[in-house]
């Protein structure tokens, strides 16, 4: 593609409408979805990572696929801190590199969640939430068992009653902080309110 084709092509993306069109306009960012299991984060945050064509670190692709088997299987050899703080140093990898980012894990407390922002200011990102939840708690348990039914021998899906003891410790998002996403709208439509959020 010559100099002049390309400099047509980038300009009609850039000022399109499409999704991708962020690409050629959004500063470096750091998005960080955060929710309990079962509340559609990964979901739309691999829908993102796919419109946007940015990479996403997802806590429960680490622990059931990107950790070896033996540490994972003993509990006393892990804590959730030590998967996050792994997840980051990938993000920060990719900031440095001028490269928007995706974080996929629940980050349940303050401490865990300046840590992202830090990350975003050191590198001059911008640091984006979006917190997913799901308002039918029928609808959600019902997710959260279906996915263990269809779980594979590798993974380690959440399990109902664990995610209802993570409730307690889980530190709400404030509407300053995040954009409130529920699970329970049409995918498409939180799709479009998160890109909307980020443009």
């Amino acid at each position: 593609m010559n100099q002049k084709l390309t400099e047509e092509y980038y300009s009609r993306i850039k000022s399109s409408q499409t999704p991708r069109s962020i690409l050629f306009t959004m500063q470096t960012t750091l998005i960080l979805f955060s929710g309990l299991a079962g509340t559609g984060k990964t979901t739309l945050a691999n829908a993102i990572a796919r419109e946007l064509v940015i990479p996403v670190i997802s806590f429960d692709y680490f622990i059931n696929y990107a950790l070896p088997r033996h540490v994972m299987t003993d509990p006393g050899n892990w804590t959730n801190q030590d998967v996050f703080e792994m997840m980051n140093k990938l993000a920060e990898q990719q900031l440095a590199l001028g490269v928007s980012v995706i974080l996929d894990a629940v980050y349940f407390s303050q401490e865990a969640r300046d840590s992202v922002r830090a990350i975003a200011e050191k590198h001059s990102a911008r640091f984006r939430v979006i917190h997913t939840v799901c308002s039918d708690e029928h609808v959600w348990r019902e997710r959260v068992l279906k996915r263990a039914e269809d779980s594979v021998p590798d993974e380690t899906p959440a399990q109902w009653d664990s995610i209802m003891a993570e409730l307690d410790k889980f530190q709400p998002w404030s509407q300053a902080e995040a954009l409130l996403v529920d699970s329970i709208n049409p995918v498409e439509e939180n799709i479009q309110k998160v890109i909307d959020f980020l443009w």
